[in-house]
Formats: C-alpha cells, structure tokens, sequence
C-alpha cells in the first residue's frame, strides 16, 4: 500500500497533498493548493510535463481513494483517515 499512499505526495513540497489538492491536466501529478498558488508563473515541475495551464480538481474517484486512506500524525502516531488528519495535527499535543 505504500506506492499508493506514494502517489499522493505534492509535486513540489513531497509532502501527502494538503486538503483541496490539484492535479496537472497533463501528467496528473498531484500538488497542494497552497503549493501552487506559491509560484508566480505556473509550469508542472515535472521534467517530462512541463505543462503551463493551471491543475484542475481531483477526479472524483482519485479523491474517493485519497478519502479512504489511513495516515499517522507525526506528533502522537495516531492512525487516522485523509479528511481528518490535518484537523488532529493542528490541535495535537
């Protein structure tokens, strides 16, 4: 399962995308929102893209699948699913 939960890492700050994640209409690398409205000219990172037109929303059913995978918060090790594990890493000890 970890190639899976791999595909759901940024193209930019490798982290698992953030809530409200991107993908390249081109190459359907994924990227945080936050991510992207960092740069000030848009180009998908990725050498063998190089697209220049802005990501679009998730498929519906690559959200469903990033919806349905488990994550550890760094902080407790507490197993959680997608929706709510950026919730739980604000507020955990």
């Amino acid at each position: 399962m970890d190639s899976a939960i791999d595909y759901f890492e940024c193209g930019l700050c490798k982290f698992i995308v953030m809530p409200w994640p991107r993908q390249c209409s081109a190459c359907n690398a994924l990227f945080c929102e936050d991510c992207i409205n960092t740069q000030m000219d848009w180009k998908c990172p990725k050498k063998q893209c190089n697209i220049t037109s802005q990501p679009e929303d998730l498929h519906r059913c690559v959200r469903e699948i990033l919806e349905k995978l488990c994550f550890f918060c760094p902080g407790c090790n507490v197993k959680m699913q997608y929706d709510g594990i950026f919730e739980h890493v604000v507020v955990c000890d």
